[in-house]
């Protein structure tokens, strides 16, 4: 488990960030009711290894990215993809920032994000140890893992 104080940086930049993006109002929630279709990883190096997936169904995807993109329809289905990984660098970063400036022994670094496409997709990482937050909109939800290597 991660301490308090940094799940909550993780919670919070992912209400501000999708807010400041998008404009949507996202919330946490104890579940979700639909499958990852999309997920987005993004690996964490330094004094604490590890990795952030985003993930979501690809109704909610798409709706995010076209908001991402004021609204406008995307011009290619495969922009879906580069709105969510610069998404991910975004939210990342801010998580990075915080830790950062915050936790002065922890000094941490991203990996560019890739994005994977697949129904009912699980992905697995074998010694990390995961906290999961569910958020939801009106346009649908998303999951959050956050997986630390363990201690």
């Amino acid at each position: 488990m991660i301490l308090k104080e940094k799940l909550d940086v993780f919670r919070d930049s992912f209400i501000e960030v999708s807010q400041e993006l998008t404009d949507l109002e996202f919330s946490t929630c104890e579940t979700v009711e639909s499958f990852p279709e999309i997920t987005v990883v993004i690996g964490i190096t330094g004094n604490k290894n590890g990795r952030i997936l985003i993930q979501t169904d690809k109704s909610t995807a798409d709706k995010f990215a076209v908001a991402m993109n004021c609204g406008d329809p995307l011009d290619d289905p495969e922009e879906l993809f580069m709105y969510l990984a610069e998404f991910g660098n975004i939210y990342c970063g801010r998580i990075t920032t915080y830790i950062n400036n915050i936790f002065k022994n922890r000094e941490i670094t991203l990996t560019p994000p890739s994005v994977y496409s697949d129904e009912c997709m699980s992905i697995f990482t074998m010694g990390v140890d995961s906290d999961i937050f569910h958020f939801k909109s009106e346009i649908g939800a998303f999951t959050i893992d956050l997986g630390f290597e363990e201690s």
